[in-house]
């Protein structure tokens, strides 16, 4: 078995479902929220500006 062929049956491109993350939909509740929560929410605020290409936030 070659190098190569021995990297793409180890890495193949497929995420175990153990490691995949749900796509379900929460809300967010300021009343809830810790400083943990606030600090995603910011990094999340912080992500969609470079998207959009608004680099000062």
């Amino acid at each position: 078995m070659t190098k190569q062929s021995d990297y793409t049956q180890r890495f193949s491109g497929k995420v175990p479902s153990t490691l995949k993350g749900s796509a379900e939909d929460v809300e967010f509740s300021e009343d809830r929220a810790d400083h943990e929560d606030w600090e995603a929410l910011q990094r999340s605020e912080r992500a969609d500006a470079r998207q959009k290409g608004n680099r000062k936030v």
